[in-house]
């Protein structure tokens, strides 16, 4: 069961912040800016809570918490947010409105907490041109970015049944799938030991090696950074 709910989806963010260093200035709270854009006002009804009468939580973190915005080319912003695992939003709190980025792909980075998220196309498969688009918590930086796409899934509810109580509708987590993102082209699925070659495929014969001699599993987190890790240190060298 699919719980409908509505959001009211605004904000433009260009051209708030002056061109300065950041350092130098306070990072301003979104609330600052809401009175400069054109809002629809009827927003009363909007649902604070919209998993009301799911079990489990879709959010991450699952309470709102300070963080901020970077808008490419533009300011650095603070305000409560938490990423929405389900539907694939960020949500952020402004004079206790929830509100989601509308243009996520005009968003360089969001941290909350010791998360950072990304927002970036992304292909399921080396050779694939299914493209889609998606936000990604960071694992490891740099011009190779070692990325992981977090998901729920919503069951249904289950209606009672002979010896069996009825179970309301729940979020599950699922499996955290990982992915590699080359400088700026789309990030790309790890599925294989196969695949994670071929994302690699231009220091193919430095990676196979070091697959090798350190027994990289296409599946294990520390030997995925580790092979990240590995990989910059080649593209540093050449530069």
């Amino acid at each position: 069961m699919k719980k409908k709910y509505y959001w009211i989806i605004i904000i433009i963010l260009f051209g708030l912040l002056p061109k300065q260093g950041l350092a130098q200035i306070t990072i301003p709270e979104i609330e600052k800016y809401l009175d400069r854009v054109r809002l629809n006002h009827a927003m009363e009804d909007m649902r604070k809570n919209t998993y009301n009468d799911v079990e489990g939580s879709p959010f991450m973190p699952k309470e709102f918490q300070q963080g901020k915005i970077q808008v490419k080319g533009e300011g650095l912003y603070s305000s409560k947010l938490r990423y929405d695992m389900y539907t694939n939003v960020m949500q952020f709190m402004a004079k206790g409105i929830v509100y989601v980025i509308a243009f996520p792909e005009d968003i360089e980075f969001v941290e909350i907490e010791d998360l950072k998220f990304i927002y970036t196309p992304y292909l399921s498969a080396p050779s694939g041109t299914d493209l889609k688009e998606s936000y990604f918590v960071v694992l490891m930086n740099g011009n190779c970015k070692l990325l992981t796409k977090k998901e729920v899934l919503l069951l249904d509810a289950e209606p009672a049944k002979p010896y069996v109580d009825a179970k309301p509708a729940h979020f599950i987590q699922k499996k955290d799938s990982y992915f590699i993102k080359k400088n700026d082209l789309p990030a790309v699925k790890i599925s294989s030991r196969k695949s994670l070659i071929g994302i690699l495929e231009d220091k193919e014969t430095e990676v196979l090696s070091f697959i090798k001699k350190e027994k990289i599993s296409h599946n294990d987190l520390e030997d995925l950074k580790k092979l990240i890790e590995y990989y910059n240190s080649l593209e540093e060298m050449e530069d």
